[in-house]
């Protein structure tokens, strides 16, 4: 998939962002996931979540 039909998708509301670190928090998060693919699509599903 070219880089421009996947921004459309993304703007048409195909993606999610989660933010884990930035200046705007005081500590970031770490993440243990699972990726779960389906061809074209997928998701990432959190299995656990900890404050560094």
């Amino acid at each position: 998939m070219s880089e421009r039909s996947e921004r459309t998708r993304a703007e048409k509301g195909g993606s999610e962002t989660l933010v884990v670190d930035g200046p705007h928090m005081d500590r970031r998060i770490d993440l243990e996931y699972e990726k779960e693919w389906e061809g074209t699509r997928g998701r990432l599903r959190s299995t656990d979540a900890r404050l560094e």
